[in-house]
């Protein structure tokens, strides 16, 4: 990261990330009879390897002038994820780039300020859940992830007010969010009632709450802090049954 000064106003930011994880999972199952006193095989073991290599840059400015200050900024990610399994035919790669984006308008009046906020970003897609290898949970429950899966895009518009004064401070938010190619948990039944989770994207959520974030002091040693947030959100599906919220 690198802060240049431009002026007595102006400030610029910019840098750069690079990331590598590794994720190792093993699923092993074996047959047995509980009645028969018999010495277990060595169970049939399901594995996949997931690495995620990320890339990113990222740039803002900063404007302040008395009690105003506005920033802007973007982020450009790119992700590339490979997911081996001991199945050679089904290898998986993905690559997903995107830019994030934020703007910030902050007004300072005394000890309080006031802040309106705009972004928009994009998910990571988890390794496991591109994972196209076919796990047993127990005899009644299986998990298979999806390669096709897609990220989902996330807009947020938030207010927020905090204040300090004496020592104790305050900060009350409201916000709104939607978010695009939802991903989400689909449970479907197969032979011998077995139940097949996977994850697709299915649908939009709009989220509208607030939050309240309280703290001060009690005493001269001991500080509290109390929060509380209130959500609610709608979410708009497609199934094999049609549409519903």
């Amino acid at each position: 990261d690198y802060d240049l000064p431009l002026s007595r106003s102006w400030k610029l930011r910019a840098g750069a990330e690079g990331k590598r994880e590794a994720d190792w999972v093993a699923n092993g199952q074996v047959s047995f009879d509980p009645l028969q006193n018999a010495i277990l095989p060595y169970p049939t073991l399901s594995r996949f390897d997931g690495v995620q290599h990320i890339a990113a840059v990222h740039a803002a400015i900063t404007y302040r002038e008395g009690d105003w200050a506005v920033e802007a900024g973007s982020r450009l990610e790119d992700v590339r994820v490979a997911v081996s399994t001991e199945q050679p035919s089904q290898p998986v790669r993905r690559r997903v780039a995107g830019f994030a984006h934020r703007l910030s308008v902050t007004r300072d009046i005394g000890r309080d300020h006031l802040a309106l906020r705009l972004s928009r970003s994009r998910d990571r897609l988890d390794p496991s859940d591109l994972n196209p290898v076919l796990f047993t949970v127990d005899p009644q429950n299986q998990s298979r992830g999806n390669p096709l899966l897609r990220p989902q895009d996330i807009d947020t518009a938030e207010a927020e007010y905090g204040f300090d004064h004496s020592g104790f401070q305050a900060t009350a938010a409201l916000y709104l969010r939607r978010t695009d190619r939802l991903i989400g948990d689909d449970y479907r039944f197969g032979a011998d009632n077995v139940l097949l989770r996977t994850v697709r994207n299915n649908g939009v959520r709009r989220s509208i709450g607030g939050e309240v974030v309280l703290s001060g002091p009690i005493g001269k040693t001991i500080r509290y802090s109390l929060s509380g947030n209130v959500r609610s959100d709608r979410i708009a599906r497609d199934d094999d049954l049609g549409p519903y919220r």
